[in-house]
């Protein structure tokens, strides 16, 4: 009866000192929350003809001269910027993609083809390769922890605009500074045709289907600025859709894993011990 009792009890300490460890262990883990505000882009600080919808918002100045931005996010050349148009994914028609307030020639910004609804739902953002529209989209990030990893993600895609016929290779260029990318100092910078490049043909102008792309870098100041810039390689280039921006904390250091685990199979170990004693 000794014997049994004193199983007993190794068992359940056994058991209540793992459970007790994992528990610590997910106690410890900082929670995963997204630093990036607005991800979805979602809401701007002015509207056009029909209001601040996501059938008919976009980002930049408009015909008129009235300048517009996504809340949470900012702009660069916002004069030389032809568009960046927000949309409900494959909710809308293909007729004016910025809005009715906006002009793009006798198009007025159609694609060839849509490229459907992305993964992350609702809005997403559109930008022109070409080095004369194009802009930096940016936002400041606080509260990062200097030299902790953080995990940035998005999704991506591209589209051949109406009247455009060339073959052509774009991709994101985002970087990691103390202030906008043209102006600050760039910490990291991630982005290339070999990383995250998207081909359109002028043979196909097919949609291509949505891509998550994913980087890992670390923190160089407690306040960075997150730019991304759609930067046309050749011919001419389509325009670049994004969506789904998140920034957090990369995955736990393998070291708290590895006492996660022992704390997990310590309860079936000790179950096995008091099996053996009877």
């Amino acid at each position: 009866m000794k014997n049994l009792s004193v199983g007993i009890c190794n068992f359940y300490g056994t058991a209540a000192v793992g459970g007790l460890l994992a528990v610590f262990v997910f106690c410890a883990v900082p929670a995963r929350a997204n630093l990036v505000s607005n991800g979805s882009f979602t809401g701007c600080n002015g509207s056009l003809v029909g209001g601040c919808s996501a059938s008919n918002f976009a980002i930049g100045t408009s015909s008129s001269g009235t300048v517009y931005n996504l809340t949470n996010w900012s702009l660069t050349n916002l004069n030389n910027l032809k568009c960046i148009a927000v949309q409900t994914g494959g909710t809308y028609t293909n007729n004016f993609l910025c809005g009715s307030g906006w002009t793009g020639g006798t198009t007025n910004l159609q694609m060839y083809v849509l490229p459907g609804a992305s993964p992350n739902g609702g809005n997403y953002l559109m930008s022109d390769g070409d080095p004369l529209y194009s802009g930096t989209l940016y936002q400041t990030i606080a509260g990062l922890t200097i030299g902790k990893q953080y995990t940035l993600s998005f999704y991506q895609t591209a589209g051949q605009q109406k009247g455009n016929v060339g073959n052509s290779t774009d991709y994101w260029k985002v970087t990691m500074s103390s202030g906008a990318a043209s102006a600050g100092t760039i910490y990291n910078t991630f982005g290339s045709t070999a990383q995250n490049g998207i081909a359109v043909t002028s043979a196909s102008l097919t949609a291509i289907p949505w891509q998550q792309i994913s980087y890992t870098f670390t923190a160089s100041a407690t306040s960075e600025v997150l730019n991304f810039l759609a930067v046309g390689q050749s011919g001419v280039p389509p325009y670049l859709f994004l969506d789904g921006v998140n920034l957090d904390l990369a995955t736990p250091e393998p070291g708290t894993l590895s006492l996660l685990l022992v704390g997990l199979l310590a309860i079936p170990l000790a179950r096995k011990h008091l099996s053996k004693r009877g």
